[in-house]
C-alpha cells in the first residue's frame, strides 16, 4: 500500500481504501504519512494492522522513529 497515487488507491485518512490495497498481499511495509507523531496515527496503524492480519498478511514491518513516544505507541498497536 502506498500513499502515492496508484492502483488501487490508498489513503490513511480513508479506511475504505485499505482493504483493496491488501488484496493478494502477504507482507506490508508500513510508513505512516505524514508522521507517527500526528494524533490518531497509532490508532490508524493499529486498525490497519488488524485488518491486514485478517486479510492474510503474515509479515508487517513498521518504519518508526527510535525513542519517539508516538512511534512507540504505534509499535505497540502493531
Amino acid at each position: 500500500a502506498s500513499a502515492a497515487p496508484g492502483t488501487p488507491p490508498f489513503d490513511w485518512e480513508n479506511d475504505a481504501t485499505w482493504e483493496p490495497a491488501l488484496d493478494g498481499i502477504g507482507a506490508v511495509y508500513i510508513s505512516y504519512y505524514p508522521d507517527l507523531a500526528v494524533p490518531g496515527a497509532a490508532e490508524a496503524v493499529g486498525a490497519f494492522s488488524r485488518l491486514a492480519v485478517e486479510r492474510g498478511v503474515n509479515r508487517l514491518v513498521l518504519l518508526s522513529g527510535r525513542g519517539e513516544t508516538e512511534a512507540q505507541r504505534a509499535e505497540e498497536m502493531l
